[in-house]
């Protein structure tokens, strides 16, 4: 995550087009793109380590359950943010979560998976307008710490 600078600092402006660059490399035929636009923000490793769980995640559930049958579409990655805080959206044109996603009824391993991230530094997610799916994710301070916490 952070070879290049040396530091325990990680530039998701950088980092983020990697990870899903990496990610779309093994997409399947019915995503036409993953596109990714973030701010020029800068995480301890730590943190961007978990963001970037909680991307390849959303991004290869949308690979899985986003177009069904003949259906196609793409993927869409954005990170921007203040310095303090972050919000984190991933969305698909696909066909839409399920009612219960976000629900304490949802048992899936990807959703405890999320919830488990997110409950490590105080982060949210909700669930944004449609056409498919859009996960909104908020991450609050944001600032990078020394000890990469």
């Amino acid at each position: 995550l952070y070879q290049a600078s040396g530091t325990n600092l990680v530039d998701m402006k950088t980092f983020l087009p990697r990870l899903c660059a990496s990610l779309a490399e093994n997409r399947p035929p019915c995503v036409r793109d993953v596109t990714v636009t973030a701010d020029a923000l800068t995480f301890d490793s730590k943190r961007a380590m978990k963001v970037g769980l909680l991307v390849t995640e959303l991004v290869t559930n949308a690979f899985k359950h986003a177009y069904p049958g003949d259906r196609h579409g793409d993927i869409c990655v954005r990170l921007t943010g203040d310095g303090n805080t972050a919000v984190l959206t991933i969305s698909d044109d696909g066909v839409g979560p399920p009612p219960a996603l976000l629900t304490a009824e949802s048992k899936g391993l990807g959703m405890r998976l999320i919830r488990s991230v997110l409950g490590q530094f105080g982060g949210t997610i909700d669930l944004g307008p449609g056409p498919g799916a859009t996960f909104v994710i908020g991450l609050s301070d944001t600032r990078p710490r020394s000890g990469g916490g």
